[in-house]
């Protein structure tokens, strides 16, 4: 496998371990999708980020999002400044996947993108232990290249 840096214009060869634990077996990971890496254990994660379909009112604890997203039940989202639970999800619309969350988050417009959390107070997303520093990454095999945006996990 090859992973790109386009910052630096590095190529690196070696193993480069993306963790699919949780996911649905034959889940399709495409191209450009968020990962945190782990640049010292070659490891990889699935950034968990929703984009929001539909305007989401203050006290509104249905949030209509993008389909084929990432978030599962259990799953803890927030915008900057509060954080939910994801109770639910309804997949059974043609434009949209529904969340039922736990609380409400305020106001969130549609286009806003709500992040993964490791706790409803948290403020910044799971992923990032420091404020990230963002790589473009591609990884390919002999028949495949992948392309991700990566903040560094430090």
């Amino acid at each position: 496998m090859e992973r790109y840096d386009v910052s630096t214009g590095i190529r690196r060869r070696g193993p480069f371990v993306l963790d699919v634990t949780g996911f649905p077996e034959g889940k399709h990971i495409p191209s450009f999708t968020p990962i945190a890496a782990d640049l010292k254990a070659r490891t990889a994660k699935v950034v968990v980020n929703v984009l929001v379909k539909e305007k989401v009112e203050a006290a509104g604890t249905k949030v209509k999002i993008a389909k084929n997203s990432f978030a599962k039940v259990g799953t803890i989202l927030g915008n900057g400044t509060k954080g939910a639970t994801v109770n639910a999800i309804d997949k059974s619309k043609d434009g949209y996947d529904e969340l039922t969350i736990s609380a409400a988050l305020g106001v969130v417009e549609a286009g806003s993108v709500l992040f993964e959390l490791t706790r409803p107070t948290a403020k910044t997303p799971r992923m990032w232990r420091t404020p990230p520093s963002t790589r473009n990454i591609s990884l390919r095999t002999a028949s495949t290249t992948w392309h991700f945006s990566v903040p560094q996990v430090r």
